[in-house]
């Protein structure tokens, strides 16, 4: 039975599903598998992995689970209309839920040996924060981090040949080290960046709970070490260690539960107390600015909506999605029309023969460069322009100064003329 403040976290899932219901490039296998799965079944030639099959494979189970766990609902939507949008909602919704019951389960063996108090205000911590929050309901990886011998039975079914995916992408990674092709952190940047970025405001008291509580750094110990591991390889993401926040918050919520159960014995603690739960106020100003952020970070998907709805009356529709648009919200799911061609084939030269084929164009600008878009400047018509986030700055010219969030063209929208007459 599911007590209300564990629904929240439930709830706290959704709000950040449907404020950012877009995926990007790391969650594409996954993206594309579930849709495949539930769309195509056995027909694994129609199946997107085999035409884009990205630089490592992955693991089928995954998408395999939360396909047959979406599938009631995708019929009740299929029969209801509803788009393939609609589907990814509730792929997302399901392996949301998974994740947040995980959670809870975790969250009641904290109450086992910590006590209820703690437990609670672990759910409070957790749900006021970012990061958490809005990860686990994404079809990332790491959330299909499953290590089985049934994964090579499997996927060698799916990808056509004889293979261990978990085994293929720790070689790509760690032997050969080439995920440092997609950029490298410092030694400690997990402890200096992300911790920071992920735990916001109540980071401070988990000095706190250590203090107050030493027994619960028998929970830190397997934490710091899995962060050290990880810092050792050159590509970092916050996502690798994504599995150690609530641990994090647990010694947090074990110095605001103290703190809390003595705030009435002196003034003093009563002040101290006040404090802590401003450091909760302060997790939520940080969590909307990053929610409005992440919803400003997906021009790809808004991209594909807007085409929809521009030419909802065309039945012609060839398009072509650049790399940045395919990265940046693009999946089957939003592939609304059976009766339009998408295409995302790479390295066609701009401006050339094979360009001109195409009725629509997606041009991605991400560094605000509109050279991109000079081939074509005679050939098409911009009919819609995407903003995205692009830098929070400072501005000295208001009163007090307040960081602002600058949104710019990202993604344009280009029509091939019709020929003259």
């Amino acid at each position: 039975m599911i007590k209300p403040l564990e629904a929240c976290v439930i709830i706290a899932m959704l709000l950040h599903l449907f404020i950012c219901p877009y995926t990007k490039v790391e969650e594409s296998f996954n993206m594309q598998a579930i849709h495949d799965v539930i769309n195509y079944g056995f027909e694994i030639e129609k199946y997107d992995h085999l035409e884009f099959p990205g630089v490592v494979p992955r693991s089928f189970l995954g998408p395999l689970v939360v396909a047959a766990l979406s599938s009631p609902f995708v019929l009740l939507t299929n029969v209801t209309g509803a788009s393939k949008v609609a589907q990814q909602y509730i792929a997302r919704g399901t392996i949301g839920l998974a994740t947040a019951l995980s959670f809870i389960v975790f969250c009641r063996a904290i109450d086992s040996v910590f006590g209820r108090s703690i437990k609670n205000w672990l759910i409070l911590i957790t749900m006021t924060q970012f990061h958490f929050m809005f990860y686990i309901s994404r079809p990332l990886p790491n959330v299909f981090a499953l290590i089985f011998g049934l994964t090579v039975t499997v996927d060698s079914y799916f990808w056509q040949r004889w293979l261990w995916p978990e085994g293929e992408v720790m070689w790509f990674n760690v032997i050969l080290n080439k995920s440092s092709e997609w950029g490298t952190s410092p030694f400690l940047w997990y402890f200096y960046s992300v911790l920071p970025r992920a735990l916001s405001a109540t980071l401070l008291l988990v000095p706190v709970g250590i203090y107050l509580m030493r027994h619960v750094t028998i929970l830190l110990w397997p934490a710091f070490g899995y962060i050290l591991l990880f810092s050792f390889l050159p590509h970092k993401e916050l996502r690798f260690i994504i599995y150690t926040f609530p641990i994090f918050n647990t010694v947090a919520a074990c110095a605001i539960s103290t703190i809390w159960h003595n705030k009435n014995k002196t003034i003093t603690r009563k002040l101290v107390a006040m404090g802590a739960m401003g450091l909760l106020v302060g997790n939520m100003v940080m969590t909307s600015g990053f929610l409005y952020i992440s919803h400003h970070n997906y021009p790809g998907g808004q991209a594909m909506k807007i085409l929809h709805e521009l030419e909802k009356d065309t039945t012609d529709v060839h398009v072509h999605i650049d790399v940045y648009t395919a990265q940046t919200g693009v999946t089957r799911f939003t592939q609304l029309r059976p009766d339009w061609i998408y295409n995302k084939t790479e390295d066609l030269p701009a401006g050339g023969g094979d360009m001109m084929k195409y009725t629509h164009l997606f041009i991605g600008t991400p560094d605000n460069n509109k050279k991109p878009l000079a081939p074509y400047s005679e050939t098409h018509t911009v009919i819609a322009q995407v903003q995205a986030y692009d830098r929070l700055f400072l501005d000295k010219s208001s009163f007090p100064p307040s960081f602002r969030i600058l949104l710019t063209e990202k993604i344009y929208i280009l029509k091939r003329n019709a020929p003259a007459a």
